[in-house]
């Protein structure tokens, strides 16, 4: 399945999708992503294509891996290359005040955390 997904994300019709996904302003590349993993999932016959069943099913084995990751303590990564699109900042540059939502719904932007004299500090990841 891996190999599969592998195969589709880079291809040039995904790429492509990902650079007109990302142009829009509706949309991102993150959207393109997930249709792409529901469609290596329908291939490999682990979903419907009935929302509420395959809702209810993905559900299920989330919280079946969530659990044996907490048991095991151990926590699966699978670390890949998602090639969307360049950008130009470099080392050095300033933050891009991008708008966030937090964990309470509320709209802010990345700078309204920084406080003054101190380094702002960004991790970020990506749930594709």
């Amino acid at each position: 399945m891996l190999q599969r997904e592998e195969e589709l994300r880079f291809s040039e019709d995904v790429q492509q999708r990902f650079t007109i996904a990302e142009s829009t302003g509706s949309s991102e590349w993150m959207d393109v992503a997930e249709e792409l993993q529901l469609q290596v999932l329908t291939e490999f016959k682990y979903l419907t294509g009935n929302k509420e069943e395959d809702g209810s099913y993905l559900t299920r084995l989330l919280l079946h891996e969530y659990r044996l990751a907490a048991q095991n303590n151990t926590i699966n990564v699978q670390i890949r290359q998602n090639i969307c699109r360049r950008g130009d900042l470099s080392v050095g540059d300033d933050a891009i005040n991008v708008r966030l939502t937090n964990i309470n719904g509320e709209n802010k932007h990345l700078l309204d955390y920084q406080k003054k004299g101190r380094p702002l500090v960004v991790i970020a990841g990506s749930y594709s």
